[in-house]
């Protein structure tokens, strides 16, 4: 089968889809291949922007929940090199108890080892938080999890990001379209293992979500200058080169190794891009973070149950009552 894209400007056609594999709509010129896992997913392409349109239910990038089901757009790329893209403001966020929508850059080696860097929305019982977030898995453990105050975004403003590869060296910025650079931090990835960059995202809601990106550009590996850091370093790797074995992947046709999850294929529908406006952000960001990681993967009130924090005095209270009820069995 092969599947077409058509928009105003022009057509991009697919390659023939391996049933067993990754639904795959062919490649974007100077964007990369289009892969859609669950095959419900479109991507509506213009000049210089890309609209992905997540399918009904849950998309995830999270190989520790072995979720992996989010629609990207990837390359190979080798050597030093820089990536960025800019992600258009107002992400869909409904009013609902809990929900996660991003969309960003994503460096992968595999399916198991990969960085994230979005933009991301989120609402906890109707405070709403806007902010980048800077993830990193190794070997399907995410090392460090994305908080609010890492660098909060305004939720109207197009915000670009951007990543900077030298050697096992990953460094990672954002800004607000026209204003200065912000370092996030830098991680470490192994080395002899090829990349694959691009966009991607994620979200927890079951309606549809359009995600809108423009101006993809990888280049050399360049360093920006950046305004400020948020200091994040999100592997603690061993003195001297990481290693890491290949991953025993099938391949992609042109392509490096990559996860693939069978599926039957499904029909591409060309749709036109609507992007939802959402409130302006008016509550104060929450300082319980941790409620983040069990609401996005749960998506379910019992998550904030089982995450919240005790005040400092209700824990001595507990440590108090375990330790009196052990000696005084």
């Amino acid at each position: 089968m092969i599947r077409v894209i058509a928009t105003g400007l022009f057509i991009v056609a697919a390659i023939p889809i391996v049933p067993a594999a990754d639904s795959m709509y062919g490649t974007i010129d100077g964007w990369g291949q289009m892969i859609d896992p669950d095959g419900d997913c479109r991507f509506e392409v213009g000049k210089n922007v890309v609209t992905v349109t997540f399918g009904p239910g849950k998309h995830g990038l999270d190989a520790e929940q072995d979720r992996m089901n989010a629609p990207r757009v990837l390359r190979s790329v080798d050597g030093d090199f820089s990536v960025s893209t800019i992600v258009k403001g107002n992400l869909p966020l409904p009013e609902v108890p809990y929900a996660y929508v991003s969309g960003g850059l994503v460096l992968m080696q595999d399916s198991r080892n990969y960085i994230r860097l979005e933009r991301a929305s989120f609402i906890r019982n109707g405070n709403k938080s806007y902010y980048t977030n800077f993830e990193q898995r190794i070997d399907a453990k995410r090392t460090r999890m994305g908080r609010f105050a890492d660098f909060p975004l305004d939720a109207e403003q197009d915000v670009e990001l951007r990543l900077e590869v030298s050697g096992e060296n990953v460094r990672a910025l954002v800004r607000h379209v026209g204003e200065d650079w912000h370092e996030m931090g830098t991680a470490r990835m192994a080395i002899g293992n090829a990349f694959h960059t691009g966009i991607s995202g994620v979200k927890t809601i079951p309606e549809e979500v359009d995600v809108t990106f423009t101006h993809l550009t990888i280049g050399d590996a360049s360093r920006v200058e950046a305004g400020g850091t948020s200091n994040i370093r999100l592997s603690s790797a061993p003195s001297g080169p990481i290693t890491a074995d290949p991953p025993a992947n099938p391949e992609l046709p042109g392509e490096s190794k990559l996860q693939r999850e069978p599926d039957p294929p499904r029909t591409l529908v060309p749709q036109s891009v609507s992007v939802q406006k959402t409130p302006n952000p008016g509550t104060p960001i929450p300082s319980d973070e941790r409620v983040v990681e069990q609401s996005v993967s749960k998506a379910s009130p019992r998550a904030e149950v089982t995450a919240r924090c005790l005040p400092t005095t209700k824990k001595t209270r507990c440590r108090r009552r375990m330790l009196s009820s052990f000696f005084h069995r």
